[in-house]
């Protein structure tokens, strides 16, 4: 993250954040609400290490088409 805009994110802060998925899950199940990890199939751009670009933008559209159409049915 040297190279990025956002580079005064200490390196803890990126190693909790990546924690993060496994809280939301809990309590997603908690709720009864689905869930899906979207770092499992995409990850930030290589410019500022934050935002995803196009194809990472497309990845997560081609992993939640089919959990979106199997929670509408």
């Amino acid at each position: 993250m040297a190279h990025s805009p956002f580079g005064s994110f200490q390196p803890e802060a990126i190693e909790i954040s990546k924690g993060l998925a496994a809280e939301i899950r809990r309590a997603a199940e908690q709720a009864g609400c689905a869930f899906f990890d979207a770092a499992a199939v995409a990850g930030p751009c290589d410019e500022d290490s934050i935002h995803m670009d196009a194809a990472n933008h497309a990845a997560l559209a081609r992993a939640l088409e089919p959990l979106v159409h199997q929670l509408l049915d």
